[in-house]
């Protein structure tokens, strides 16, 4: 299928007592609006510490230790995937880097993916993601005209 991706949020789905994020991506194709799901993503977060301090901590799905810069220093980090964004959000008594990053845009960053634009995807009956690809320049303009959206709204933070 060929499409436009409108959107990408996280549905909310119950295990046991723990909760999994589900991300949840919107296609607008020639004949309808598509809703595709992908299980394979999970949220995840920087943290300051050595991995074997954070064996005592929180819904923690893995953690990989890593290198990164940050402001120019190269760091040794714990990249932690947790199960649901909310679980990123507890306290730690470390250093804590991007837990403040929404599910959607970690997301987008991570897939390569942006919004409004053209993309060929594959999903089951289920509706999950089996794979999408961004269409060549001229493969989009073709379907940016024959999909027409009706509807646009931003979203202001005023204080």
């Amino acid at each position: 299928m060929k499409g436009i991706l409108i959107d990408v949020d996280y549905q909310t789905i119950k295990k046991g007592d723990v909760d999994f994020a589900i991300a949840r991506i919107f296609f607008k194709t020639k004949e309808a609006t598509i809703e595709a799901y992908d299980k394979n993503f999970f949220y995840y977060f920087y943290v300051e510490a050595k991995k074997s301090q954070l064996q005592n901590f929180g819904n923690f799905l893995k953690i990989e230790e890593v290198e990164k810069y940050f402001l120019g220093e190269k760091k040794k980090l714990c990249k932690v995937f947790v199960t649901h964004p909310k679980y990123a959000r507890e306290e730690l008594p470390f250093n804590v880097y991007g837990a403040d990053i929404p599910f959607n845009r970690l997301y987008l960053m991570e897939k390569g993916l942006f919004p409004l634009r053209a993309y060929e995807f594959e999903i089951n009956e289920e509706k999950e993601l089996l794979s999408i690809k961004q269409l060549s320049k001229e493969e989009e303009e073709e379907i940016q005209k024959e999909i027409k959206l009706k509807t646009f709204c931003f979203d202001i933070e005023v204080r």
